[in-house]
């Protein structure tokens, strides 16, 4: 059976829905949200994706989910990152996150949080486009993780390729 990724070959149509298809607001704050028990050994995940929003607060993707980490690259607009692929699984976990809340309904109230080491990194809002992108039957778990600094895209896919 072919995966939806091997079907689909456009991961550069959805890696640009993903680096345009967030908001960024804020890189590096400090906070302590807990995990909700979803990864796959406790106290070994280190790289924690979550969606928050009126009705949630659930984890979408750890390191365990990415298939592969792409290199550190410096972006239009000056932002430094890399992109990743998730597996199978962890696509099929984020769209069906999306799906369960209505992330695409209504994308004004949601957040994408990454986490590392147990402190949120970055916190983008997720606009329509990218919302509906990734709840489609057709997403193939392209994403992008941009920041502001080098520093920081380093730090965080070494973080993101240990898994």
């Amino acid at each position: 059976m072919v995966s939806r990724r091997d079907a689909l070959g456009a991961a550069g149509v959805a890696t640009v829905v993903a680096v345009a298809g967030c908001a960024g607001l804020e890189e590096t704050t400090s906070d302590t949200t807990e995990s909700d028990g979803t990864t796959d050994q406790p106290g070994t995940t280190r790289f924690v994706v979550r969606l928050r929003g009126p009705s949630t607060d659930r984890e979408l993707f750890t390191e365990h989910g990415l298939a592969t980490v792409g290199d550190i690259q410096q972006f239009e607009g000056g932002q430094w990152g890399f992109s990743a692929q998730l597996s199978d699984a962890a696509a099929e976990r984020l769209s069906e996150g999306f799906r369960t809340v209505g992330v695409a309904d209504d994308p004004s109230g949601f957040q994408l949080q990454l986490r590392v080491n147990g402190e949120t990194r970055r916190e983008l809002g997720v606009q329509s486009s990218f919302a509906e992108a990734v709840a489609s039957e057709s997403y193939d778990g392209s994403f992008v993780f941009t920041f502001e600094t080098e520093a920081t895209a380093r730090e965080v896919q070494t973080v993101a390729d240990s898994g």
